[in-house]
């Protein structure tokens, strides 16, 4: 089934963003870390449309911006990812410690975090220095 897109999305969405062009598609393969990008997002009247999303905890992208009508996002279909995790500006975290030291230092209870998977702590950790790099650019 094609998704009817509304007409002018992709125009508002790029130019929201001093965008050139729509980013590609997120590659499962790419092992950056996306902070920000562009959600195609279906929404309750049954319409396609685009979001601004930045990568929420979990790993889940959260909606900063949509565009359209008022209809509530059913759902995300895709994610054009445009941001990255700056790699230079990454805290040097060499183990389990050093992760929980950095933890602890965003305010996050380290009794439970022990408790979680290696996964879950991965997702926090990669929210945690998402949030920092955001602020760090001014988003």
């Amino acid at each position: 089934m094609e998704k009817r897109i509304r007409k002018g999305a992709e125009v508002d969405v790029l130019s929201y963003l001093n965008l050139g062009k729509m980013p590609p598609i997120l590659d499962k393969k790419d092992d950056r870390i996306w902070i920000k990008a562009i959600a195609l997002v279906y929404k309750s009247d049954n319409s396609y449309d685009y979001a601004v999303v930045t990568r929420g905890e979990g790993s889940q992208p959260e909606v900063k911006k949509t565009f359209g009508g008022i209809h509530r996002i059913s759902r995300i279909e895709d994610i054009y990812p445009f941001m990255f995790l700056d790699e230079k500006t990454l805290p040097l975290l060499k183990n389990r410690k050093d992760i929980f030291n950095y933890l602890e230092s965003k305010g996050r209870n380290i009794s439970l975090i022990k408790n979680l998977s290696d996964e879950d702590i991965k997702n926090i950790t990669q929210y945690e220095m998402a949030k920092d790099n955001l602020k760090q650019l001014s988003l």
